[in-house]
């Protein structure tokens, strides 16, 4: 692989793993703003 290649598959392999993440913290963020409703709801209730 030449200078170019490994530079866009790195740029790439980045890309990817920063979107991935982002997904991961959007999809926590909204089981934990699901969790909160039900605390918020169900006083007492268990989980």
């Amino acid at each position: 692989m030449g200078t170019l290649g490994k530079m866009l598959f790195a740029y790439g392999l980045t890309a990817i793993v920063s979107m991935g993440v982002a997904v991961l913290i959007k999809g926590m963020t909204a089981v934990l703003a699901k969790a909160d409703q039900k605390k918020a709801t169900g006083k007492g209730a268990s989980s």
